[in-house]
């Protein structure tokens, strides 16, 4: 697994595959595995960049003591988009297809 930090938080996320990138966001009560035979289809093709969202996975989780961020999850796909380096697909299940959407409405590039 990869990681990154955003705002003191480690992001962990996984990235295989050559090709235009594709980041895949899970849904809530999943991780990046929920998208391992996807994942594994696609890499042939793509670069598949799926990562655990806060609080999920290998990710570290909210702080107790901090007011929830409800872009914050928007905000690691974001992270994502520029690590990837290029325009890049978003696909999302349930919650993750909502945090996708709304990368998508905030950055339509």
């Amino acid at each position: 697994m990869n990681q990154f930090m955003l705002d003191g938080k480690r992001i962990a996320y996984h990235d295989s595959g050559q090709g235009v990138p594709v980041v895949i966001v899970h849904c809530s009560s999943a991780s990046h595995r929920e998208w391992g035979s996807l994942g594994r289809q696609l890499k042939g093709d793509y670069r598949v960049l799926a990562p655990d969202l806060i609080g999920y996975g290998q990710s570290d989780g909210w702080p107790s003591d901090q007011p929830f961020d409800p872009h914050a999850d928007v905000n690691v796909v974001i992270r994502l988009l520029e690590l990837a380096g290029e325009p890049a697909h978003l696909l999302g299940h349930s919650y993750g297809g909502a945090v996708a959407l709304e990368v998508a409405r905030l950055h339509p590039h």
